[in-house]
């Protein structure tokens, strides 16, 4: 579970079987092993994070997906004669951008969303801070289920509209 995991989060980082091997604290052979294994059973998954990476160094930009496509440019890109550093930098932030970028626009949709359903109601409930795809609130005791449930609404709202279907769900605690 820990290796798939590792797998999950890392490979959108463009982590390699070297630090795959040192996450886990286990040998290079063994990590790669993992990385194949991976993608033979999510080949879609392998598609679309090399398709971004060769798209970034095409084009020498990324962008997020769904309705605000917001574009992240490359400033060490160039169309030809890039070092192999650069290259390899922007392959890993043209496989990642999409993916946190899209979070972070489904949680500032989010944001926006709650704070307009807590508008008149802060003395019931109120938004403390964020921390990456994480918003956190204070409720009061008495309304906690009520509020934990809308806020869970809002949140699969702004996924629902960033990525047009219903799949991801917000986990209130």
């Amino acid at each position: 579970r820990n290796g798939v995991k590792a797998i999950n989060f890392g490979l959108a980082y463009g982590m390699g079987a070297n630090k795959l091997a040192d996450t886990l604290d286990s040998s290079k052979e063994y990590a790669k092993e993992l990385i194949e294994d991976y993608f033979k059973a999510f080949p879609a998954i392998k598609k679309f994070l090399e398709g971004n990476g060769k798209l970034g160094l095409r084009k020498g930009y990324i962008t997020t997906y769904g309705p605000f496509a917001r574009k992240r440019f490359f400033g060490n890109w160039t169309r030809t004669g890039m070092d192999k550093a650069d290259a390899g930098a922007i392959e890993r932030r043209s496989k990642n951008t999409p993916i946190q970028g899209c979070g972070a626009d489904m949680t500032k949709l989010a944001l926006v969303y709650l704070r307009e359903a807590f508008e008149g109601h802060e003395d019931e409930v109120r938004l403390v801070l964020t921390v990456h795809d994480e918003i956190n609130c204070i409720v009061r005791n008495d309304v906690t289920e009520k509020w934990s449930d809308r806020i869970q609404q809002e949140m699969e709202r702004a996924a629902k509209y960033v990525l047009k279907n219903d799949l991801l769900k917000a986990e209130p605690e």
